[in-house]
């Protein structure tokens, strides 16, 4: 009974229990409290192939959200920069009578459709005749079937409301020349290239982004993953 005894300490002093298999005869080590020690002192593994970290995805859809915001910017600025070409203040008719339009104050444009004969003019506000500049440079654009109408002259209306009387050589009930806001060459260009540069950029920062991201990525998905370094083993 002492023997016994004595040889069950011994095995409880190692820290190991032997069981016997009951099928195979063998023996199954038991984890004891020297095993949970070793298990604490393990390092966690690092992150597992394939494993996108959050701080990547938001790269990702940081660069998405900068090209995104590049081609809005590009083509909401080319809409605004030749917004003048095709806004029409008022249409007056080749007809000889007289037409009070409301155009607004400042300086416009006469576009002329030169698929007609070239009409005759004639602007007055307040009694007084405006005169007509021809227009410095050449501005052209398509409208429908009619066209293409030119800007062919200037006036500068002192008042929102003008009196013009336009008339054309064998102009129809349907013809008639347009009224729209002055557009100022070098404004134009100044304008275009202030889109396509900012457009540019942002396309160009979320290109750059979205590169930098994929290639990081890649590189660490094809390196092998960290073993864990097993503590020394202790006498």
């Amino acid at each position: 009974m002492v023997e016994g005894g004595e040889a069950h300490a011994d095995q409880v002093g190692t820290g190991l229990v032997l069981l016997e298999g009951s099928a195979t005869g063998g023996s199954e080590r038991v984890p004891t409290g020297q095993d949970s020690a070793v298990d604490d002192a393990t390092p966690a593994r690092g992150p597992e192939i394939g494993h996108t970290p959050p701080m990547n995805v938001r790269r990702l859809v940081l660069g998405g959200v900068l090209l995104a915001l590049g081609v809005l910017v590009g083509v909401i600025g080319v809409v605004w920069a030749f917004r003048g070409f095709f806004d029409i203040e008022a249409a007056v008719p080749l007809d000889g009578e007289p037409h009070v339009v409301d155009v607004g104050a400042g300086e416009h444009f006469v576009w002329v459709d030169t698929s007609l004969a070239r009409p005759t003019c004639e602007v007055v506000s307040g009694g007084e005749a405006l005169p007509l500049r021809p227009v410095s440079g050449t501005f052209t654009r398509s409208s429908g079937s009619a066209g293409p109408w030119e800007a062919r002259w200037i006036f500068d209306a002192p008042s929102s409301r003008v009196r013009i009387t336009c008339t054309g050589a064998g102009a129809s009930d349907s013809d008639a020349v347009e009224i729209g806001p002055r557009i100022e060459g070098f404004g134009l260009v100044g304008r275009l290239l202030g889109t396509i540069g900012l457009a540019a950029l942002l396309v160009l920062a979320g290109g750059i982004l979205l590169l930098v991201t994929v290639v990081r990525g890649l590189a660490s998905s094809s390196r092998p993953p960290e073993l864990p370094q097993l503590p020394p083993p202790t006498t």
